[in-house]
């Protein structure tokens, strides 16, 4: 999960958060996707206006959204949690991740 602290100019806005792996040598590590050659570690987006977590079903480190909508005033500040899709990768050690 990635706890974010957000503002936009506008209603609302979408967040797509990378979490990427990179060797000693700073080479990135891809591994290949369902639909593309070369995927990173993990990744996962957020519509900001669907931030409200369900308090029946969220769980921690397991975020369910209320799926209810709620527009963002332009300038305020909201905090935000954008989930990232698990991953079994084993990361060795001198490697670094972003």
């Amino acid at each position: 999960m990635a706890n974010l602290w957000v503002s936009s100019s506008t209603e609302d806005m979408d967040i797509f958060a990378t979490l990427q792996l990179f060797a000693p040598d700073g080479k990135e590590a891809t591994w290949e996707g369902a639909s593309e050659p070369a995927v990173p570690l993990t990744q996962g987006w957020l519509r900001v206006s669907h931030r409200k977590l369900d308090p029946k079903l969220a769980l921690p480190g397991v975020l369910i959204t209320a799926m209810t909508r709620s527009k963002i005033e332009p300038w305020e500040i909201y905090e935000v949690q954008v989930e990232l899709w698990p991953t079994c990768i084993v990361v060795t050690k001198g490697t670094q991740s972003f």
